[in-house]
């Protein structure tokens, strides 16, 4: 963790880097994700109720007004990590990527709470601060699943999924360009072609591909025509011989932190899922970079080439993209499993050469939440530094495999590392997590594709099930998942 008076001068290196960049091709870009803003927390609210104002309910206080891990942001909160993005870079900086979800879980969880308007209200407000602390940078956003109303609800080629994208458009007019506003209101994603600056930026919507989307028909192999487009557009940078950044806030693969409740919990329907590995392998070359969200924790996944059939061994296989798991700013405590722990909010800053679009680097923040709300102060540090917290050689698919792997290794230190930049500062070791939950962070983070991630679970459960006593119901449950999916695999194939 570093201290206060580090920050401050680690805020002048970084201004005067940025001074520095015009002419040395290096820039910086911020991403801030899964802000979860609910503007009807209150301090005074009900921490079983997500800290809600409530008349006449057992009153449970939160802890203090940055927020609480029971619960998500507070305007407090999103203004303080909006400030302190400021006051590393100041007002001008390369880019902005908002990378979805901004509305709340409460917002969703009644009805009483959440309608179309208090969505776009939500909206708003987080539009209106970004574009007040950054009025001479732009801001790239990007829908996320709870950025919708009913979530999971979008329907391309209704009046109302039109409509609404026409609002977001209209919101959003300032960042998203004219010439991308047409396929921005088809499907919700778009393309920015910076003038003078590489790499070009793929916005998805990837909302459109998870299992959750109930208005996607069954037998829509290609949602809002995305697949087509993002074929189309990395074409034309292979051609170009440019590079892109693929940015958007589901991520194909599993979370990470799932092992009790939800094993195997991946992300996109599975077609869904191969088809854009597919064109990760197929366009790599050109791919500089994949930025995402959703999970709220720290992480990364790397893509490698494929496989013959008869090269069954993980060593043997060559690494080729890699994509980044971004924290949330919410601190909100997942209910989905018992060891999803909560987080501490988190903003990132990444460094990268704006000809190439090669990643040289990234700074996580984070906000101590006890702390801060202890103190009345939001004291937002630097948590860790990529390259010289993982001791990195550079950023590539292969370092980052050398990573993965090492992850992988039993008394490694730099797992511990790992566990607790996973948690954004808030679980300080790795003493609660078992060999099982270990290999698991190996598998996700290796395995995007989820036949392969079956396969090297079944490694994990067959080497480590006699010694995880406590996690038996959760292996029983596992070997069963991994059956009857075989089993509905083979029947489909008749």
């Amino acid at each position: 963790m570093v201290t206060f008076r580090w920050m401050i001068f680690h805020t002048i290196f970084i201004a005067l880097s940025l001074w520095h960049s015009s002419h040395a091709n290096i820039g910086y870009f911020w991403q801030i994700t899964d802000i979860h803003l609910d503007l009807n927390q209150s301090s005074n609210g009900i921490r079983d109720k997500y800290c809600l104002r409530q008349n006449g309910a057992p009153y449970r206080p939160t802890e203090g007004r940055f927020g609480d891990h029971a619960c998500d942001s507070p305007i407090a909160l999103v203004e303080s990590a909006i400030r302190a993005m400021k006051k590393v870079t100041g007002e001008r900086i390369e880019f902005i990527l908002w990378t979805g979800d901004t509305i709340s879980h409460a917002m969703h969880g009644s009805e009483e709470h959440f309608n179309e308007e208090t969505l776009f209200d939500v909206l708003s407000n987080v539009t209106s601060l970004l574009k007040k602390e950054f009025p001479m940078s732009n801001v790239y956003p990007v829908l996320g699943n709870l950025d919708w109303h009913p979530r999971f609800g979008m329907q391309p080629g209704s009046e109302t999924f039109k409509n609404r994208l026409q609002r977001f458009s209209s919101l959003w007019q300032q960042w998203v360009p004219p010439e991308s506003s047409a396929t921005f209101a088809t499907g919700g994603y778009y393309a920015i072609e910076p003038k003078d600056k590489k790499p070009r930026l793929l916005i998805l919507n990837t909302s459109l591909y998870h299992k959750k989307s109930n208005k996607i028909p069954t037998n829509d192999n290609d949602p809002a025509h995305q697949f087509r487009w993002l074929t189309k557009m990395l074409k034309e940078a292979r051609e170009r011989s440019e590079t892109v950044y693929i940015i958007g806030h589901i991520p194909p693969g599993n979370p990470e932190r799932y092992l009790s409740n939800r094993l195997g919990l991946a992300s996109y329907q599975d077609s869904f899922t191969k088809r854009y590995i597919e064109l990760v392998r197929e366009f790599h070359s050109v791919i500089a970079g994949q930025f995402f969200g959703y999970f709220h924790s720290d992480s990364f996944r790397v893509f490698y080439k494929k496989m013959d059939k008869d090269q069954g061994k993980f060593l043997l296989r060559e690494p080729i993209s890699y994509l980044f798991i971004a924290p949330a700013v919410s601190p909100r405590k997942s209910l989905l499993a018992d060891e999803i722990g909560p987080n501490n909010p988190g903003i990132r800053l990444y460094k990268y050469n704006t000809t190439s679009g090669e990643i040289h680097d990234y700074i996580q923040y984070f906000l101590n939440l006890t702390e801060a709300n202890e103190k009345n102060h939001d004291d937002w540090q630097i948590l860790y530094n990529l390259t010289s917290y993982y001791d990195l050689p550079n950023v590539t698919a292969k370092s980052l495999s050398d990573l993965a792997f090492a992850l992988n290794t039993k008394d490694n230190p730099l797992f511990s590392r790992y566990y607790r930049a996973n948690s954004v500062g808030y679980q300080e070791d790795s003493k609660s997590c078992s060999n099982l939950c270990q290999r698991t962070h190996f598998c996700v983070i290796t395995n995007v594709d989820q036949t392969d991630y079956e396969r090297c679970i079944q490694t994990v459960l067959s080497t480590f099930g006699t010694a995880c006593k406590h996690h038996t119901s959760a292996l029983q449950s596992f070997s069963l998942f991994l059956v009857v999916t075989s089993v509905v695999r083979w029947i489909l194939t008749i």
